[in-house]
């Protein structure tokens, strides 16, 4: 099963996709498209595109409760965006990602931007070198 990304539309009304075969994949009530065995070799193209595994979401009382829990460190914000499969990257001094956080990864990307995002630059800096 595959979530789409956010603001992922189709061209057709009733949201089904048409793969490269022609095959279609049609969304099931709940939004979710299932990707048949024989189309399993397209899945990193929908990964890389923002598709996921559905999450369940983060039910608001627990939400509010990390809201009184001491915020993530950065090192802790970060690896969680990777178990998440979250792509973060700085551009222009704005903090960006790829793919679909759950609502506790967002609360804290929200809280710690800054420090993320000066985190990041540190990081891309440190692999390159002038020739």
């Amino acid at each position: 099963m595959l979530q789409p990304p956010a603001g992922f539309r189709t061209s057709r009304a009733d949201g089904v996709v048409v793969l490269s075969d022609g095959a279609l994949m049609t969304p099931d009530a709940s939004g979710l498209y299932r990707l048949d065995s024989a189309h399993l070799h397209l899945l990193p193209s929908f990964v890389g595109q923002g598709w996921h595994a559905p999450r369940p979401e983060l039910p608001i009382s627990e939400l509010e409760h990390t809201r009184g829990a001491p915020p993530l460190n950065t090192k802790e914000i970060l690896d969680l965006a990777t178990r998440e499969r979250i792509v973060l990257k700085t551009e222009d001094g704005r903090l960006l990602m790829r793919g679909e956080p759950s609502a506790l990864l967002r609360a804290h990307l929200r809280s710690a931007s800054a420090a993320l995002s000066k985190e990041l630059a540190r990081r891309h800096q440190s692999l390159w070198t002038e020739v």
